[in-house]
C-alpha cells in the first residue's frame, strides 16, 4: 500500500507539471487596428490601445514587470510602453483613410531590458520643481529619443520650465535651445472702457494680436467683471488665425472659476496649462468663452474699446460656440499678455525628423547643444544662468513628440534625474460616479477622499450618461481637484455633467531611477482622428512564424491516415468536451491544445506510477505508448509521436542488451 501511495503521489505530480508549465507557458497574440480618420497620412503617430496591462497580469498572461511582451507590425517590432492602466505604441506609418494592426505578444523571448515613454499625442510629464534639479550655469540636459523636427502649430518642445529654459523644434528641421529671461509682459493693451462684450453660452469672443518679439506665452490677462452670478468655468485659449479670424484647434489652454471675477477692473492671469511659443510678426487669437453660462443675466463681461486702441489686431465674435467669426473693426477687448524671451539661443540644423541624443549643456563659460555627442552650436553665457523661479519641468509637451527612451539631468556633474522605465509603468485610476452639483466644467465625487490636487492633469473621460447623450465619451484633462468639495475642475465639456454619470480619471507615474522625489507625472494624450478597434485574443506557437505570407509553403496531401497528424476531427466528442471549450475560450488556447497537454501528462503520469510501483521501467513506457495510441485514435495526439516513442524504447532495450558488465 505505501509503495501505491508514492506511486500515486509520484504520478500526480508529474501530471500537473507537464499540464501546468505548458498552460503557463502558453503564448497569445492581442490585435488592435488603428484606423486613420484624418485623411492625412502620419507618421511615427504614437496610439493609447485601449487597455491596461494590469488585466494581462492579473489574468496570468505576462509578468509583473510585463518585460516579457511584444509589440509588432506583421513581423517588424515597433516601439511600444506598458502601463498598468495604459499600453501606449507609435505606429510608423498610419496611411492616409488607412489603417495598421499592432499585435501584442505575450510570454515573449527574449524579454524587453526597458520601455520608451510614450504619453500619447497633447500628451506630457510634468517634473515637479524642486531644488536640486535647479541647473544655474552649469548642466548637462540629455534627451534621447525620436524627435519630429516638422514645425507644427502648436511647439513640440523636448524640455521646458517656464522663465528659465526651453529645448524646442523652432524651424522645421531645426532643434533649439534656450535659456530664457523672467516671465514678463509682452503686451498690455488697455483702452477706454466704452462696451463690453457679454460672454456666455454660445456667444464666444476673441481678440487678435500680434507679438513684437517672439516668445514662449505663458499666461494671460484680461479685464472685465462678472455680472449677476455666472457658473462654471471660463476657458481662455491660444488660436492660430486665418483671415483675421480664428481658426483650428487651441493651442494652448487655461481656465478660472467664473466666480472669482469681480468688479470692473483687471482679473488674475490665466495660466496656460501647457507652452506655447509664437512669433513675432504672426497674428494670433486669444479665444474666451464661457460654455456652462446658460442666459446674458449670469455672464462674464470683457471690456472693449472702439476707439481702436490696438494696431496689432482686432476684436471678433462668434455666437455658434467658435464655428463661424466676424472680426468687428476699430474695437479691441483689454488684454495682457505674458511670456519669456530667448537670453541665450544655441541651434542645431539641419535634423530630418529622426532618433537623436540631444544634450543642452552649460560649463559656465558657454551654452552648448550637442546632437549624437556632435557639437552643433555653442554662444557664450555672458553671465546668463537658468533661473530658479519653482515652475515645474515639462518633458514633451505642446504637442507630443512620439516617445523617448530617456532623459537625464545632470547639474554639475552630478546626475540628478534619470528617466528610463525599466518595469511597467504604475498608473493611477478611479472609475467614479457624479453627485449632484456638477456642471459643464466641474464633477462633485464625494467618494474623492484624496488630499488636494491629488488629481491635477490626470485624464478625465466621461464614460457614460444617464441619458446616453453629450458629453458621454468625451475627454479632458483636471485642471484642479478640490479635496475639501470633492470637486473635479476640468476646461469645458460640451454639455452639464448629470447625476449617475460615470468617469473615469487616470495618470501614470515616470520613476526617477536616482530617487522618488522627482516622480514625473504622466498625462495621457488622445488618439486625434484615430480609431482603436480591438480584436480577439489569439494563441501563437513561435513568433519566428508570424506573419508567413499567404501562398507560401502548404503541407502536401498525404495518404496516411488523419490520425497520423492529428488534425482534432473528433475532438467535440471527447470527455468534458464543454468544460474544456470554456476554459479554451477563456484563455485563447485552443480546445485540442488543452486535450494534448492533458493526455501528454496523463502518459507521464501513468508511466511514472508503474515505474515507482512494479519498479520496472518497461511497463512504465508500455503504459506511456498505451495512453499515447489512445489519444492518437481520437485525433489530439499525432499517432507519429508514440511512434517514434516506441521505435527508441526497442533501440534501447537493444543496446541494453549489448552491453556486457
Amino acid at each position: 500500500m505505501r509503495r501505491f501511495i508514492s506511486a500515486i503521489s509520484v504520478a500526480l505530480i508529474g501530471v500537473l507539471l507537464v499540464v501546468g508549465v505548458a498552460l503557463a507557458a502558453w503564448e497569445f497574440r492581442f490585435p488592435t487596428s488603428v484606423v486613420d480618420t484624418s485623411g492625412t497620412s502620419r507618421t511615427y503617430y504614437p496610439v493609447l490601445v485601449g487597455y491596461g496591462g494590469q488585466s494581462l497580469v492579473d489574468a496570468g498572461k505576462i509578468a509583473a514587470n510585463g518585460l516579457d511582451t511584444n509589440m509588432q507590425i506583421t513581423t517588424s517590432n515597433i516601439e511600444f510602453m506598458m502601463g498598468t492602466t495604459q499600453v501606449l505604441t507609435v505606429i510608423p506609418v498610419l496611411p492616409s483613410g488607412g489603417q495598421a494592426t499592432v499585435d501584442l505578444y505575450t510570454g515573449f523571448t527574449p524579454n524587453q531590458t526597458d520601455f520608451p515613454v510614450i504619453v500619447g499625442e497633447d500628451g506630457y510629464d510634468t517634473i515637479p520643481d524642486a531644488v536640486a534639479l535647479e541647473p544655474a550655469n552649469n548642466f548637462d540636459l540629455e534627451y534621447d529619443g525620436y524627435v519630429d523636427t516638422t514645425l507644427a502649430v502648436k511647439t513640440r518642445y523636448l524640455i521646458y520650465k517656464a522663465g528659465a529654459i526651453a529645448s524646442y523644434i523652432s524651424a522645421t528641421n531645426d532643434i533649439t535651445s534656450e535659456i530664457l529671461n523672467a516671465e514678463a509682459q509682452r503686451q498690455n493693451v488697455a483702452g477706454a472702457d466704452t462696451g463690453s462684450a457679454d460672454v456666455w453660452g454660445a456667444n464666444w469672443f476673441a481678440q487678435t494680436f500680434t507679438p513684437a518679439v517672439s516668445h514662449h506665452i505663458s499666461s494671460v490677462e484680461l479685464r472685465g467683471r462678472e455680472f449677476g452670478a455666472c457658473p462654471d468655468y471660463a476657458v481662455l485659449s491660444i488660436r492660430a488665425t486665418s483671415g483675421g479670424v480664428p481658426t483650428g484647434e487651441d493651442l494652448a489652454l487655461g481656465t478660472v472659476l467664473a466666480s472669482t471675477w469681480g468688479g470692473a477692473g483687471w482679473e488674475a492671469a490665466i495660466e496656460l496649462d501647457t507652452p506655447l511659443h509664437v512669433t513675432a510678426g504672426t497674428v494670433y487669437a486669444i479665444v474666451f468663452r464661457v460654455p456652462g453660462a446658460v442666459g446674458a443675466a449670469n455672464e462674464l463681461r470683457w471690456t472693449e474699446d472702439n476707439g481702436n486702441p490696438y494696431a496689432g489686431g482686432t476684436s471678433v465674435t462668434s455666437n455658434d460656440s467658435g464655428a463661424t467669426w466676424t472680426a468687428v473693426a476699430g474695437t479691441d477687448y483689454d488684454f495682457r499678455e505674458n511670456g519669456s524671451t530667448a537670453n541665450k539661443t544655441v541651434t542645431a540644423t539641419p535634423f530630418a525628423s529622426g532618433t537623436y541624443v540631444v544634450n543642452t549643456v552649460a560649463d559656465t563659460v558657454d551654452l552648448e547643444i550637442y546632437i549624437d555627442a556632435g557639437l552643433e552650436d555653442t554662444v557664450a553665457l555672458a553671465g546668463a544662468t537658468v533661473l530658479n523661479n519653482g515652475n515645474d519641468w515639462f518633458l514633451d509637451t505642446g504637442i507630443a513628440l512620439p516617445y523617448f527612451v530617456s532623459y537625464e539631468h545632470t547639474v554639475a556633474a552630478v546626475l540628478i534625474a534619470h528617466y528610463e522605465p525599466i518595469t511597467m509603468i504604475v498608473g493611477t485610476s478611479y472609475n467614479g460616479t457624479a453627485d449632484v452639483g456638477g456642471t459643464w466644467s466641474t464633477i462633485i465625487d464625494a467618494e474623492l477622499t484624496q488630499a488636494n490636487d491629488y488629481w491635477n492633469r490626470a485624464l478625465l473621460t466621461i464614460t457614460d450618461t444617464t441619458d446616453d447623450l453629450a458629453p458621454k465619451g468625451e475627454i479632458a484633462i483636471i485642471t484642479d481637484f478640490v479635496a475639501a468639495t470633492d470637486e473635479l475642475q476640468f476646461a469645458s465639456l460640451t454639455a452639464t455633467i448629470n447625476p449617475g454619470d460615470t468617469y473615469t480619471v487616470d495618470f501614470g507615474t515616470l520613476p526617477d531611477r536616482e530617487g522618488a522625489v522627482q516622480d514625473a507625472r504622466m498625462t495621457w494624450g488622445v488618439n486625434a482622428d484615430a480609431n482603436v478597434i480591438q480584436g480577439e485574443m489569439v494563441s501563437f506557437e513561435s513568433t519566428v512564424a508570424i506573419g508567413t505570407a499567404a501562398g507560401g509553403f502548404e503541407m502536401p496531401t498525404s495518404p496516411l491516415p488523419a490520425t497520423w497528424f492529428a488534425m482534432g476531427e473528433n475532438v467535440t466528442n471527447l470527455p468534458v468536451y464543454d468544460s474544456f471549450n470554456s476554459v479554451a475560450t477563456q484563455i485563447g488556447m485552443p480546445v485540442q491544445a488543452i486535450y494534448f497537454w492533458v493526455i501528454i501528462g496523463l502518459a507521464f503520469g501513468v508511466a511514472l506510477f508503474l515505474m515507482v510501483f512494479t519498479r520496472s521501467a518497461l511497463f512504465g513506457v508500455t503504459g506511456m505508448l498505451i495512453v499515447l495510441f489512445v489519444g492518437s485514435s481520437q485525433t489530439i495526439i499525432p499517432m507519429w509521436i508514440p511512434f517514434v516513442i516506441l521505435i527508441v524504447d526497442f533501440a534501447i532495450m537493444y543496446l541494453y542488451r549489448q552491453v556486457s558488465y
